[in-house]
């Protein structure tokens, strides 16, 4: 096994990667404190459970009539008041922002749609975390378990987070309950039945990217070095390596990996299908760079600090840490670049979904805002605002 350094290991927390085609596969991560709840992003259309589909996790996501998402930032309920919450809760409106509610008034760390299930994590009065499923409604809310910070998923028909006694997969009632793994991975994706995990041990040092069958049988390594994983594509997996600072596709069908980009990078946005990644780089190296990784060709899009980039058909949306940490985008067909809002989204809070960009503003009470992209209009979608 192999120590990774303390800067590899910073830049590996920072980096992030979203797959065009493949929103699917992304699990959950809570990071949390007593004050601010934070998850990483997936989405996909869902059907009921039974069905071979995923559940769509963000925090803002669209089904039927409805949009989805979380009431700004939240914190730790007081002593009687975990379902008395606002700021936080898991709220429903129209596609044109009207007939706002609230469904959860609890505080929402995370949230995942699959078929009329809505499965979710909050924080209760006694700092804890619990795990639970209610209707699309927000009705018949049921506890299942509590968990700890880290992986929270639902895949085909079960459960799988982060408990006491390590990493657990239940269904979506919380029966079978079975412990897969007694270590905590940092990332866990399923790809070609599997799950491809990344372990690594802050105080021993030792680390390991692995695969497992769902229910934690048949492991196998893949590195015995620390990974961080990036995301997935249609039968691939990127992950970036410790050992040289290189992004690699791993083929889930043969078990073999590719270098893909040999500069390391704070941020990646890879499209698995046209092979074409646009990477940011960190204060030291700024920059937004389109890769192709077919025949290795770049192209510089702009020489911004980008912060937490995310990808439309025609923009990349990003925080521009060049200039106040405000809202910009660069056209990807010709680099292009203008302001879209003089205003300081939350880091990790911007979200893409139907024409829209939501994100969080860190000045204004932590309330969530939509932009439309055609015409820049910025409204406060916050409940009860």
């Amino acid at each position: 096994m192999q120590r990774i350094d303390s800067v590899k290991r910073e830049k590996q927390k920072k980096a992030r990667i979203s797959l065009k085609n493949t929103y699917k596969s992304r699990f959950l991560r809570i990071f949390a404190t007593a004050a601010a709840l934070t998850m990483l992003l997936a989405a996909s259309g869902c059907t009921r459970e039974g069905a071979l589909v995923e559940g769509s996790a963000r925090a803002v996501t669209a089904i039927g009539e409805y949009i989805y998402y979380i009431n700004g930032i939240g914190s730790t309920p007081g002593k009687g008041a975990e379902f008395s919450v606002r700021q936080g809760a898991l709220c429903r409106m129209r596609s044109d922002g009207t007939n706002r509610e609230v469904i959860v008034p609890a505080c929402v760390a995370g949230y995942q749609l699959a078929g009329n299930d809505i499965f979710l994590v909050w924080l209760s009065s006694d700092n804890t975390y619990s795990v639970g499923v209610c209707g699309l409604d927000g009705s018949e809310l049921k506890r299942i378990d509590t968990m700890e910070k880290g992986v929270f998923q639902y895949y085909y028909g079960y459960l799988y987070y982060q408990a006491a006694d390590g990493f657990v997969r239940t269904d979506s009632r919380g029966g079978r309950r079975r412990v897969v793994d007694e270590r905590a991975p940092g990332e866990a994706v399923y790809a070609r039945g599997r799950l491809w995990c990344t372990f690594a041990d802050a105080v021993s040092g030792e680390a390991s990217f692995e695969s497992m069958k769902p229910d934690g049988s048949d492991k196998k390594v893949i590195a015995d070095y620390e990974c961080a994983v990036m995301g997935r594509g249609e039968d691939g997996i990127y992950y970036l390596s410790s050992a040289d600072s290189v992004l690699y596709r791993l083929d889930c069908r043969s078990g073999k990996s590719e270098k893909m980009i040999f500069t390391q990078y704070d941020y990646y946005l890879a499209d698995d299908k046209t092979r074409l990644a646009y990477c940011a780089g960190g204060e030291a190296s700024p920059g937004l760079t389109e890769h192709n990784m077919a025949n290795g060709e770049k192209r510089r899009l702009n020489d911004y600090y980008c912060k937490d980039p995310v990808k439309t058909e025609e923009y990349i949306y990003f925080i521009n840490a060049s200039d106040n940490s405000f809202l910009y985008r660069s056209r990807i067909s010709d680099g292009a670049t203008e302001l879209v809002s003089a205003t300081v989204p939350v880091e990790g809070r911007t979200y893409v979904l139907d024409g829209y960009i939501y994100y969080i503003s860190a000045a204004e009470k932590s309330r969530i805002y939509r932009i439309d992209e055609k015409t820049l209009e910025r409204v406060c979608v916050q409940y009860g605002v």
